[in-house]
């Protein structure tokens, strides 16, 4: 058995190190953003981090790209959403310009489809 060089150990502690921070990451985010959801009947969260971005999904809806985002920052997107999507009702998002504009605003980073 060939013993690893200091190069390849300090390469897998590193990895160790990173996959461990974004573990760390993601239950973060999530134990700011369970309670909030969760009072609002909101249960299917997920915060998924990929090689380029991590992304607050709620309710199949991407809502953050916050890889680099404060909590602060995902938490007011985490109230945009409850506001477009549970706060307003249906039958004045239609009829409203000033709500249609809030909504726009709102959700001017969502995926296009998912707004």
């Amino acid at each position: 058995m060939k013993e690893k060089t200091w190069a390849q150990y300090l390469e897998e502690k590193e990895e160790r190190e990173y996959r461990q921070r974004q573990e760390d990451r993601k239950k973060e985010v999530l134990a700011a953003v369970m309670p909030v959801l969760n009072a609002f009947g909101i249960t299917d969260v997920d915060y998924v981090i990929e090689e380029t971005q991590h992304v607050l999904i709620v309710e199949g809806v991407q809502i953050s790209s916050c890889e680099y985002n404060s909590m602060q920052a995902i938490m007011q997107e985490v109230a945009g959403y409850i506001f477009a999507k549970r706060w307003i009702p249906t039958h004045r998002k239609k009829k409203d310009p000033c709500i249609d504009s809030c909504v726009e605003r709102i959700t001017e980073h969502w995926k296009e489809e998912e707004r």
